[in-house]
């Protein structure tokens, strides 16, 4: 689950993205160009070891979890579970839908 609170206090220079598909394609590129700029990046993909260099790499600015766009139960456990309210819910699913999310399947 995201840890809100930390991610909201970053420096005010910084700003969080949260990014799914991270593996590979636009959400690689824009994970790691965020990261580099000195943003936090939440990033969610269905192989977290595929971001292990650039955890290494960048430590506390990368929080990765395992999630598949695809399986709603995944995605309320990743973004806060069943507690959220429905305005929140219907927030991080349009967060979601924004998302370069692509659906390579391998």
């Amino acid at each position: 689950m995201i840890n809100h609170r930390r991610f909201a206090m970053t420096q005010a220079t910084q700003k969080t993205w949260f990014i799914t598909g991270a593996s590979s394609g636009l959400g690689r590129a824009m994970t790691e160009q965020l990261l580099e700029r000195g943003d936090c990046v939440a990033a969610t993909l269905r192989r977290p070891e595929r971001l292990d260099e650039l955890k290494t790499r960048y430590g506390d600015r990368l929080w990765v979890a395992a999630m598949d766009v695809t399986d709603t139960a995944a995605i309320r456990a990743t973004v806060g579970g069943p507690s959220l309210s429905s305005a929140e819910s219907m927030w991080w699913l349009v967060m979601l839908a924004m998302a370069c999310s692509a659906q390579e399947r391998s």
